[in-house]
């Protein structure tokens, strides 16, 4: 029977083989490879010649001056009117900060092409009359609708501004240590929102430094007696950095700079216990007479039937749930009914006088209703009654 037994030919018989036959026949690449690659050669060692130079074309005097002065300064000249040389200085303006060759050389193509067609306009010619013309009206129609949508543009802003500008609420800013006293106002603006967040940030390092300088004036304490009983009286005078009356030179600094620190401590006390100015308080109550002024206005608009902020409001308003569970299916859509709605006449109206709401109506005595005079007449009449009474007897 055959048995397989894997070929266990030593490896340097094979290398030593390897090497003799690669020395025996040598490598020669063909003529057609060693021409690619002459000419490949060639092709990089004339590509290299023209490298990019070292000052970019914009600025140099070859590309500015036939680009100013006859490109920019012709089409202005020949120019048909005011509107069309605004267009071109735009349009220069907003092409002047190109650096690529490429997309540089389309748009003064471009240039170049309105000044040939400006040229022939300006010569008679009728195409290029037409032309010119025709542009000149569609830049005074879309120059109109530019002007229209800034307008429109600047009123959205404006209006924008004006739905969040702040106002005066009628109340007070509690004075504090990183405010005085200041008048309340919604939405608060950035800048007092700043000041307050950095002072009370700048509160919080003079606290962490007058810490650190108490500490710092402890160590040197510590340091001034652990040298007076280590080297005696006389040796510390001469050897000790702390000992021998040297702390209170240490001290010196830090004493001046606690110093400014309380000082800053006390003006912030000073800041939270000053009282407001007379003109802060008549703000505050025109403003606050303001606000009531416009509540009753926005009361007024509501009952007429404008949908404001104060109807939906009302829309949404209810009763607490413990109230709620105990009436009945009838009882709480009455209920929620004359809850939220703005209506005092018609079936709203009624519903809330049966119901004891009070609901205005036709003024007649003193500023009384109908109802209270009704009442107080029939009260009159019963006391009169009982007058009688207990005077025949």
């Amino acid at each position: 029977m055959h048995v397989w037994r894997p070929y266990t030919r030593p490896l340097a018989t094979i290398t030593r083989s390897l090497c003799t036959s690669a020395a025996t026949h040598e490598y020669s690449a063909p003529a057609a490879s060693l021409a690619f690659r002459a000419q490949v050669s060639q092709a990089l060692s004339e590509h290299n010649k023209y490298r990019r130079p070292a000052i970019p074309f914009y600025k140099l005097r070859a590309h500015r001056v036939p680009t100013l002065w006859t490109l920019y300064r012709g089409l202005l000249r020949f120019a048909p009117n005011d509107l069309v040389r605004w267009r071109i200085r735009k349009m220069f303006e907003r092409q002047q900060h190109l650096t690529g060759p490429r997309a540089t050389r389309v748009q003064l193509q471009k240039a170049q092409r309105w000044l040939d067609k400006f040229k022939l306009a300006s010569a008679g010619d009728p195409h290029a009359v037409a032309l010119v013309n025709r542009y000149a009206r569609l830049l005074a129609i879309r120059t109109e609708k530019w002007r229209w949508e800034r307008l429109f543009r600047d009123e959205q802003h404006w209006r924008e501004h004006l739905r969040n500008r702040p106002i005066l609420t009628g109340a007070f800013m509690r004075p504090s240590f990183h405010n005085g006293p200041l008048p309340r106002m919604k939405p608060q603006p950035k800048h007092i929102t700043g000041l307050i967040v950095s002072r009370l940030r700048a509160r919080v390092r003079r606290g962490e430094q007058q810490r650190l300088l108490a500490e710092w004036k402890q160590d040197v304490q510590v340091e001034a007696v652990l040298e007076n009983q280590l080297l005696g009286e006389e040796d510390v005078k001469e050897k000790g950095e702390f000992g021998g009356g040297r702390a209170q030179e240490w001290h010196g600094p830090m004493n001046d700079k606690l110093r400014l620190i309380s000082k800053s401590f006390e003006l912030d006390a000073q800041r939270r216990s000053a009282p407001p100015t007379p003109e802060m308080l008549r703000q505050v109550r025109a403003a606050r007479s303001e606000k009531i002024r416009n509540k009753m206005a926005e009361k007024e608009r509501m009952k007429r039937g404008e949908v404001n902020n104060r109807a939906m409001k009302q829309r949404r308003m209810g009763y607490p749930v413990g109230a709620m569970v105990e009436w009945d299916e009838e009882k709480t859509r009455e209920m929620v009914a004359v809850r939220r709605s703005v209506s005092e006449v018609g079936w709203h109206g009624a519903l809330k006088k049966r119901l004891g709401w009070k609901v205005k109506g036709d003024v007649d005595v003193e500023g009384a209703t109908n109802e209270k005079v009704e009442r107080l007449e029939r009260e009159f009449q019963e006391v009169s009654e009982q007058q009688l009474v207990s005077t025949e007897r």
